[in-house]
């Protein structure tokens, strides 16, 4: 045996991208075990032919033993194993390769923020530009109430992790979150706002604690430290940050710290005078050498807002201090490239209008973070309208409206979509009532009658939840597919817990004022109708932007069987149907990959030009679109995997290339010139040989529901 000595198909799995390559890899560690264990046989027959070195007994052990190893080897390569599967991804060790994720994902950073009805639920946001913040979810967590003030996010030791005024909670998925009781600072305290501090694999919290309540000389107000072992779950005593404040009076809270030019710097708000006439708070910036302290007095952050709750974050070789501007309910940020001179004060909002109080952006430098978070996103648009988890969720959950009466109850940060349905045999009259008993501040909700119902009408009703124009008892609804918005400013107050004031109409649906969106889409099979389906997701993706307020002109050059490359055999590929599209897109989604694999179309490599080769013809196509499309956004959708892949050693083509070698290289181009792609795979989730016959119609081509989580990733990875 030591003559045919293999080397394993690769030894490091847990450093490799948790993709269908690694499966690959994997599964040829396998397979040249399985060389091994043959050898099984071979000593058997050497026992049975030597009863004087071997017994029966010894034969049958390593028959069974060479049976059981082979039944689970065939499990594990054929992905039936999930037990062993989950149990691998589970012990894989974080990714510390330091990869732009502007490069290879289009969420850079995780948002962590809190509102609701009472100001107290946790919000997760995404970005991509460090200025928008757009809904991932806004729940409040089981098991506390409506008290998830102040909320820091963190991720370390595999796992997302929440702290907030006042306990912790982690999470894998940002779906299921469990519970841990943090220890309180000091008896008799008030505790605030604990923040997350990651140096290597030392874990901190900061936080902050007093007892005084006047903010003037006798306040007792300051920042205190403790470490947390994330193997354990256990925390240390807390100890008092060491720190020079320059006023010499202890109203310092919101603590943030980040590594920055070899020091680290630390940001907190002075409270100094709150409540008083000449109150004006400053968030305040120090630099020391630990985590611990001591640190010295730098400047004031110069916000031109009254701010707290500050987050400092390194970008791009730039730190940023973004703060919750209480004051106008707003979100700052400002930029420094040395630590000590601030500018480009620039406001900071969340997609939906909502305010985000005291928050905490987390730049995803882990990919295994990044991707769950993609996941997260498309987790959470509604799947089934108004019910169940999807009444939480963001991005307008579509609630049917009924014959009668309807009471509505909606809630601050949530944006609805009420609408009456079609295919009604009678006229319907739904008399709407809104109520504000669960919202305060700023909020957005729109009504519309769909397709087919133009004798029905959707009344509102005059109460203190909703004012008519010119204060009229209602408000009628007759024209179908016009969408009609409704806006509340929100109470002054939210602290108090006031209700937000009433329900304005803020676009009427005049149709000359509804935003029109136009997408070309270029595609193979999987824009057509393969199946019996009745919907793609082309129609999905209209039709859900479309009852956002705006209209989508869809312009399709779907064929199947089509691919990227050019060739003898055909005259459609992408490369000679890319010149039907018009320069008035405003996106153009090419979406294809599968049929040059299936074909053996050269795969070419970087640099690659000519339209004969899979490199060469997404190089034409980036660069006839950049030409002819001047400014369109051209989106590429990356092909998902096929279960007819299964039978072949690494699924290799006739060219000696893998489909993971065709998704890399639409990658790849795309990064050279900055286009921006969506990997359908790692997005949807759509994977043939375990959940294929849900999610697909024969193994490759999506059905319903497939091609409903397809609309849904082009939606959350656009941010649209």
């Amino acid at each position: 045996m030591d003559n045919d000595k293999q080397a394993l198909a690769t030894d490091k799995l847990a450093t490799l991208p948790l993709d269908h390559n690694w499966y690959q890899e994997l599964a040829s560690n396998f397979e040249l075990l399985q060389q091994y264990l043959n050898k099984f046989d071979e000593l058997a027959d050497e026992v049975n032919s030597d009863q004087s070195r071997q017994s029966a007994d010894l034969k049958k052990k390593l028959t069974d033993m060479q049976q059981q190893m082979n039944n689970k080897i065939n499990r594990i390569t054929r992905g039936a194993d999930t037990d062993a599967i989950k149990e691998i991804i589970a012990n894989l060790q974080s990714s510390n390769s330091g990869v732009s994720m502007g490069q290879t994902y289009p969420v850079k950073a995780l948002v962590s923020s809190f509102g609701g009805a009472n100001f107290n639920s946790l919000d997760l946001y995404w970005t991509n530009d460090y200025l928008t913040f757009r809904p991932i979810n806004k729940t409040v967590l089981a098991g506390t109430g409506t008290n998830v003030r102040d909320p820091s996010v963190a991720y370390f030791a595999g796992k997302f992790w929440v702290a907030y005024t006042w306990g912790v909670y982690w999470t894998t998925d940002l779906v299921n979150f469990h519970h841990l009781v943090l220890p309180r600072i000091e008896a008799g305290t008030n505790n605030w706002a604990p923040e997350w501090v990651v140096d290597g694999d030392n874990v901190y919290l900061l936080a902050s604690a007093g007892s005084y309540e006047i903010w003037d000389s006798q306040a007792d107000y300051k920042g205190y430290w403790c470490q947390f072992d994330p193997n354990l779950m256990t925390f240390t005593a807390w100890s008092a940050l060491d720190y020079t404040n320059p006023t010499g009076i202890a109203t310092n809270i919101d603590n943030t710290m980040v590594k920055f030019n070899g020091s680290w710097w630390l940001a907190m708000k002075d409270e100094y005078h709150y409540g008083q006439a000449d109150y004006a708070p400053k968030i305040q910036l120090y630099r020391g050498a630990n985590v611990t302290g001591h640190f010295e007095y730098v400047t004031d952050i110069p916000f031109t807002q009254q701010c707290e709750g500050p987050s400092l974050v390194v970008v791009d070789n730039q730190l940023y201090c973004f703060a919750d501007g209480f004051a106008s309910y707003s979100t700052w940020r400002m930029s420094s490239l040395d630590g000590m001179t601030w500018a480009n004060e620039v406001e900071v909002k969340a997609s939906d209008r909502s305010r985000t109080q005291h928050f905490t952006v987390l730049p995803l430098s882990d990919i295994k973070a990044a991707t769950t978070v993609q996941q997260a996103v498309a987790y959470y648009l509604p799947e089934t309208a108004g019910s169940g988890i999807a009444s939480l969720r963001t991005s307008a959950p579509h609630l049917a409206l009924h014959d009668g009466v309807n009471d509505l109850y909606p809630i601050q940060g949530v944006e609805y979509y009420y609408y009456l349905p079609s295919g009604q045999t009678e006229p319907v009259t739904a008399l709407v009532n809104l109520h504000m008993d669960r919202n305060r501040g700023y909020s957005q909700i729109h009504f519309c009658i769909e397709e087919e119902q133009q004798s029905s009408t959707i009344q509102l009703n005059h109460n203190g939840a909703f004012v008519p124009p010119d204060g009229a008892d209602n408000w009628q609804l007759h024209t179908p597919n016009q969408i009609v918005t409704l806006m509340t400013a929100g109470s002054d107050d939210g602290w108090n817990n006031d209700s937000a004031g009433p329900y304005q109409i803020i676009n009427g649906g005049d149709q000359s004022d509804v935003e029109t969106i136009k997408m070309g889409f270029l595609t193979d099979s999987f824009g057509i109708y393969i199946g019996g389906i009745k919907r793609n997701y082309i129609d999905y993706l209209s039709s859900d932007l479309s009852r956002h307020s705006c209209n989508v002109e869809a312009t399709r050059d779907t064929i199947g069987s089509t691919r990227l490359t050019q060739a003898s055999d055909r005259s459609d590929s992408f490369c000679e149907r890319i010149s039907k599209f018009q320069p008035d897109l405003d996106y153009l989604f090419i979406q294809g990959g599968t049929n040059d694999w299936g074909a053996n179309m050269p795969l070419g490599g970087l640099g690659d030009t000519k339209t004969t080769s899979f490199y060469g013809a997404i190089d034409y196509l980036i660069k006839q679109a950049f030409a002819k499309l001047p400014t369109t956004q051209l989106v590429f959708i990356t092909p998902t995997y096929r279960s007819d892949m299964a039978s072949g050693k690494n699924a290799e083509n006739g060219q000696g290339a893998t489909q993971t070698d065709y998704i890399q290289a639409i990658k790849t181009v795309c990064a050279k010139y900055n286009v921006q792609y969506i990997e359908l795979g790692a997005v949807i989730g759509i994977y043939p040989w375990l959940n294929g016959s849900s999610l697909t119609v024969d193994g490759l081509h999506p059905n319903q529901i497939g091609h409903q989580r397809i609309a849904r990733a082009i939606v959350s990875q656009l941010g649209l």
